[in-house]
């Protein structure tokens, strides 16, 4: 198509989006090429018209000012690649809203001052702890912090009362 013919469907109420999907191009990669060419959508006028000297691009292919969007057909190994990536984000979102909710409970905790002491625990609780510290790149002592809260909230001595 010229770029005296799109001007002339733009013109004539063909909306931009509209003709930029006929024309299987990108919306705003039309409108700038219009714009590059020295066109200027009038608001007044309700039209798009030709603000420079002269243009001896009318009759040129609009083509040559803004290219065609491209299908691309994805391999079964690039299609799995491409999960594998999202699923990868999703994961990173995940534990990044989990680090904000328990950062948020450690911080609603009393800032006293903390003790050493030893607790013996069981193996397997204690690597559980230490990957999901590693994982939430949290201390230790607060997880624990939080988890015995947490605890004593829903065992509290006044509730067995």
């Amino acid at each position: 198509m010229k770029v005296q013919e799109v001007i002339e469907r733009l013109n004539s109420g063909d909306a931009l989006v509209n003709l930029a999907e006929e024309l299987n191009v990108c919306e705003n990669g039309l409108k700038n090429a219009l714009e590059e060419l020295e066109f200027i959508y009038d608001i007044l006028r309700g039209e798009w018209a030709f603000k420079g000297i002269t243009s001896k691009y009318f009759d040129s292919s609009i083509f040559k000012f803004v290219s065609r969007k491209e299908e691309t057909d994805f391999t079964s190994e690039q299609i799995l690649m491409l999960k594998q990536i999202v699923n990868h984000r999703i994961k990173e979102e995940k534990i990044q809203k989990l680090k904000m909710e328990i950062s948020t409970e450690i911080n609603k905790l009393s800032a006293e001052q903390g003790s050493r002491t030893k607790v013996v625990i069981n193996q397997g609780i204690l690597e559980k702890l230490k990957d999901f510290s590693s994982e939430l790149e949290l201390r230790e002592s607060d997880i624990i912090g939080v988890a015995l809260s947490h605890f004593f909230d829903k065992y509290s001595l006044d509730k067995a009362e």
